[in-house]
C-alpha cells in the first residue's frame, strides 16, 4: 500500500525537542522512514502535544504504536484516523490487524467490514475482502501508508566559480557569476506495506547562469528501491538512470546500483552502510570519464539534547579512460577518502540553524606531464557551510545558505577556490 510517513533520508533526521508542530512532524516521518520507531513515536507525540491534530497524525501514531507492538494505543489512534473520510478505509482495515494480532477476531471482522464500507481504493478492498475470507488466522502484516511524498525548491545566489558544476567535471577554471536553482524531487511507493515494499524516486536539478551559459547544468535521475525491514534491520537494494548535461551537450549518463543495511544502536542513535556502483559513460567533450565508479559509505546520525548530528565517512574508488598525454596521463581515476560531519540546532520555535563540514583526500593513480617533468596528483578538499531555515506554515520553508570549498593539488592548475551562497523557497508535501 502506498504510505502517509516516509522520506528519502537525505533530506532529514530525529526531532528536536524545540521543533514546531511540522518540524516534529517531520522528524518524526524521517525516523519511521529510517526504522527508528522509538524516536517516530516521541516525535509525533510532540506534535500532537504541541497542536497538532491531523488525521495523518493520528493514522501515523497508529502505524508506530503497532510496530512497537503497543496495540492498545494503535487501536486508538487508528479510530481517530478513521474519522477522516479519506482515511477511514485503510484506518478501518489497521484497526483490524490490530485485533487480529490481539486475538480478537470477532472485532477483526467487524473492522474489516468497516474497511470494505468505507474504501476508497481498489486495493484497500482486496485487502479487507481477503481478511475476511480468511480460514485461519495468518501473521498480520505490517499497517500500510498512502501517499506520496514531494520536494519542491527554487533559489538564487552568487558562485564565484561557477566552472565547478559536477563533480567530475574536468574543468577547473575559475568564473564567478549569479545563479538559479531548480530542484524537484517526488517519491510514491506504489507496493508493499510499511516494513516491506517497492519505491518509485524520480529528480529535476537545473541550474542557470546569465552570463557564464556555458555552465548551465541540469540532471535527470529516475529509480526503484526495494526494501524490508526484518528483525531490527532496514535493508533495501535498488537502481537508478541518470543523465547529466552542461549547456544542453551531455556530460554522463549514468546506471547506479545500490545496497543499504541500517539499524538502531539505541534510543538516539542510527547506523547504516551503504554499496553504490555506477556505469558511467561521458559526452564527447568529457573524454576521460567513461567507465565505473564505487563507494562506500558509512554513517552515524542521532540526537543531543534539541540538536540533530550526522557524521559519514565514504571511501570511493574509480577505473575511468584516462587519458594519456605527453609522456604522463591524465587520470580521472582517483581513491578517494572523505569525511562529512553536520550539526542542526533549534534557535526559536521556528527557526533552526545548521552547519556542516567535509575533507577529502584523492590519490590518482598515474604521473601527469605538468610540462615541467612527471607529477603524481593528489588533492585535499576541505569544505565549510551553513544554513538557516525557516518554517513558514503550510510545508512552505525558507532558507539561507553559504558554502566555501578550497581544493588544494599537487598540480597547480587543479587547485581552485569557491564561494557559493543564496536564498531559497522550499515545499515539502507528505
Amino acid at each position: 500500500m502506498p504510505r502517509l510517513a516516509a522520506l528519502f533520508a537525505i533530506l532529514f533526521s530525529a526531532t528536536t525537542l524545540a521543533a514546531t508542530p511540522d518540524e516534529a512532524y517531520r522528524d518524526g516521518m524521517a525516523a519511521f522512514n529510517a526504522g527508528d520507531f522509538q524516536s517516530a513515536l516521541a516525535a509525533f507525540e510532540r506534535a500532537r502535544d504541541g497542536g497538532k491534530d491531523t488525521p495523518q497524525l493520528h493514522f501515523n501514531l497508529g502505524v508506530t504504536h503497532y510496530h512497537l507492538d503497543q496495540l492498545e494505543q494503535a487501536d486508538k489512534a487508528f479510530a481517530r484516523a478513521a474519522r477522516a473520510p479519506e482515511l477511514a478505509g485503510i484506518a478501518h482495515y489497521n484497526r483490524g490487524r490490530v485485533a487480529t494480532r490481539d486475538d480478537r477476531p470477532a472485532d477483526a471482522e467487524t473492522h474489516y467490514r468497516a474497511a470494505l464500507e468505507h474504501a476508497t481504493t481498489e486495493r484497500i478492498r482486496e485487502l479487507a475482502r481477503a481478511a475476511l475470507d480468511a480460514t485461519r488466522e495468518a501473521v498480520p502484516d505490517p499497517p500500510a501508508r498512502p501517499g506520496p511524498t514531494a520536494l519542491a525548491e527554487v533559489g538564487v545566489g552568487y558562485d564565484s566559480n561557477t566552472a565547478l558544476q559536477g563533480d567530475d567535471r574536468p574543468d577547473t577554471g575559475s568564473r564567478g557569476d549569479a545563479f538559479v536553482d531548480l530542484l524537484f524531487y517526488g517519491d510514491v511507493q506504489p507496493l508493499g506495506t510499511a516494513d516491506r515494499g517497492l519505491r518509485v524516486h524520480g529528480l529535476l536539478n537545473g541550474v542557470r547562469h546569465p552570463d557564464n551559459r556555458g555552465d548551465n547544468f541540469d540532471r535527470i535521475e529516475t529509480g526503484v528501491t526495494g526494501f524490508r525491514t526484518q528483525s531490527g534491520w532496514q535493508q533495501e537494494v535498488g537502481t537508478s538512470l541518470s543523465r547529466a548535461r552542461l549547456e544542453g551537450d551531455p556530460l554522463e549518463t549514468a546506471v547506479e546500483a545500490h545496497g543499504q543495511v541500517g539499524r538502531p544502536l539505541g534510543d538516539t542513535l542510527h547506523g547504516s552502510l551503504r554499496y553504490r556502483l555506477a556505469w558511467i559513460e561521458s559526452g564527447e567533450a568529457f573524454d576521460g570519464l567513461d567507465g565505473v565508479r564505487h563507494d562506500l559509505r558509512a554513517r552515524l546520525r542521532g540526537r543531543l539534547a534539541n540538536a540533530r548530528w550526522r557524521l559519514d565517512y565514504t571511501l570511493e574508488w574509480n577505473d575511468r579512460d584516462d587519458i594519456p598525454d605527453g609522456d604522463g596521463i591524465i587520470s580521472y581515476s582517483p581513491v578517494r577518502h572523505g569525511i562529512r560531519a553536520r550539526w542542526s540546532q533549534p534557535l526559536t520555535e521556528s527557526l533552526e540553524g545548521g552547519i556542516h563540514g567535509s575533507l577529502r583526500y584523492s590519490r590518482y593513480p598515474d604521473r601527469e606531464d605538468t610540462g615541467d617533468g612527471l607529477e603524481r596528483r593528489s588533492d585535499l578538499r576541505a569544505a565549510l557551510g551553513a544554513e538557516l531555515r525557516h518554517d513558514l506554515g503550510g510545508g512552505f520553508s525558507a532558507l539561507a545558505r553559504l558554502d566555501w570549498t578550497d581544493n588544494h593539488s599537487a598540480i597547480d592548475r587543479y587547485r581552485y577556490d569557491r564561494l557559493r551562497g543564496g536564498i531559497a523557497l522550499e515545499y515539502f508535501h507528505y
